[in-house]
């Protein structure tokens, strides 16, 4: 039961790497206070899936969400890993919600993806925090560190021409 993924080579552009796109493009600037994320690198799930087939033992669940963090946390996990400075505001949960209201009916309008939607605010706002702890003891899977996920994220959406080098800082590829 994974959390949030984030990692390398996603080939649909999903919401994480959206997320990390938008925010480096500089187009989230204000951020829910209370909003969190749990956040698994999708190495981390491929190789719990695979410690999970084991002949004999029968179905069993585990979270994979190790990373439990508040939006603010990932943008400065995203400002530190590029080595950019990308400022951004908290603001009260409620003011987030009011202002993102009318966001739902101004999509179905615009021929383009607003980088904001009333589900993801809902979903940040509630998304609580899971015990992950039974996978490295049971499994032997060892979490990957939240700031290589980040990293190894941005540096394969920009080899993927997902996100232009000049979002990327510090990971943009050094030009000969």
């Amino acid at each position: 039961m994974p959390g949030v993924v984030w990692g390398p080579h996603d080939p649909h552009f999903g919401e994480s790497a959206r997320l990390a796109s938008d925010y480096l493009r500089g187009q989230l600037r204000s951020l829910p206070h209370g909003g969190t994320l749990s956040i698994v690198d999708i190495r981390d799930v491929a190789a719990a899936i695979a410690a999970m087939i084991e002949p004999g033992r029968g179905p069993r669940r585990y979270a994979t969400a190790p990373h439990h963090v508040r939006l603010a946390e990932l943008a400065a996990g995203l400002n530190r890993v590029t080595g950019r400075n990308i400022r951004t505001v908290t603001l009260p949960d409620a003011l987030v919600g009011a202002m993102v209201a009318p966001v739902g009916l101004l999509q179905r309008a615009l021929p383009f993806r607003l980088p904001v939607s009333t589900e993801a605010i809902n979903l940040v706002r509630h998304f609580p925090p899971v015990d992950s702890s039974r996978v490295p003891e049971e499994l032997g899977v060892q979490w990957t560190p939240f700031d290589q996920t980040l990293a190894d994220t941005i540096t394969a959406m920009v080899e993927r021409g997902q996100l232009a080098a000049k979002h990327a800082g510090t990971l943009a590829p050094v030009e000969a």
